[in-house]
């Protein structure tokens, strides 16, 4: 009796449903089949390699944050892949602070495999003074010795957004004759 049969036992044999057959034929040439199921479930997570490093960036000129451009990762599995999630594209927009990029991949059995890295973005750009009064000319008071101080204020812009402005002095305090220096400190968003 001569046996053949669609996989020899030892050989690999792909992932999912495999039918294998089996035919004997006797020498008089009559042949019977004979078939058998194996199925091979994958149990081995998707593999991501070529994550890229972590890195930290300065914003854009006159922009609240930075473009960041990378190669992505190579997600592979010996089944199927059914989903990949990735949280930003490469060329994203990144706002100041940190932020993780991460991948998700999971395949037809259900095996997930994760990665990531991370974008510091830092705000290296302070805010600007636009139309600071270089000097403001009062009378006193008759009688006084000074006067209720009152200037334009400055315009204050920044690539970020202010969020505070502080001055030595208030407008309206009651200035003694002389000079006074008003300073001005703006604080971004970012410190």
């Amino acid at each position: 009796v001569l046996f053949r049969s669609t996989h020899q036992s030892g050989s690999l044999i792909p992932v999912g449903l495999n039918t294998v057959t089996i035919t004997a034929t006797d020498s008089a040439g009559n042949s019977s089949e004979a078939s058998f199921f194996i199925n091979i479930a994958d149990a081995e997570a998707p593999s991501i390699t070529g994550v890229p490093a972590s890195v930290v960036l300065t914003n854009d000129f006159d922009t609240c944050g930075a473009v960041h451009t990378w190669t992505d990762p190579v997600i592979e599995d010996c089944s199927e892949l059914m989903t990949v999630e990735i949280s930003h594209e490469s060329g994203a927009f990144f706002e100041p602070g940190l932020t993780e990029v991460t991948y998700m991949a999971m395949d037809f059995y259900g095996n997930t495999a994760n990665a990531s890295f991370t974008v510091n973005v830092i705000d290296k750009e302070g805010p600007q003074f636009l139309n600071v009064a270089p000097i403001v000319e009062l009378d006193n008071y008759p009688g006084l010795c000074g006067a209720n101080a009152f200037w334009p204020e400055p315009t204050v812009i920044d690539n970020c957004q202010v969020s505070s402005l502080q001055a030595s002095v208030s407008q309206g305090d009651f200035l003694p004759l002389g000079e006074t220096i008003v300073d001005y400190i703006a604080i971004d968003s970012e410190g």
